[in-house]
């Protein structure tokens, strides 16, 4: 069984440090689970051990 455990972030744009707000964070396998971020860029989100996240924004390259 794995363990679930919310993991928290920021999402930036690599190029100047800003916050991103409102990309979407979500997980690789298929669910439904997922979160947007906040003004300030920062998500949380419970996941399993193990799970690959996905970051994608309007007008940008996804992120994996």
């Amino acid at each position: 069984m794995r363990k679930t455990s919310k993991i928290k972030g920021t999402v930036k744009y690599a190029t100047d440090g800003e916050p991103i707000i409102g990309a979407s964070v979500g997980t690789r396998t298929g669910t439904t689970n997922g979160t947007i971020t906040d003004f300030n860029g920062n998500f949380s989100l419970n996941v399993t051990s193990g799970t690959e996240l996905t970051v994608s924004y309007i007008g940008l390259k996804p992120l994996k």
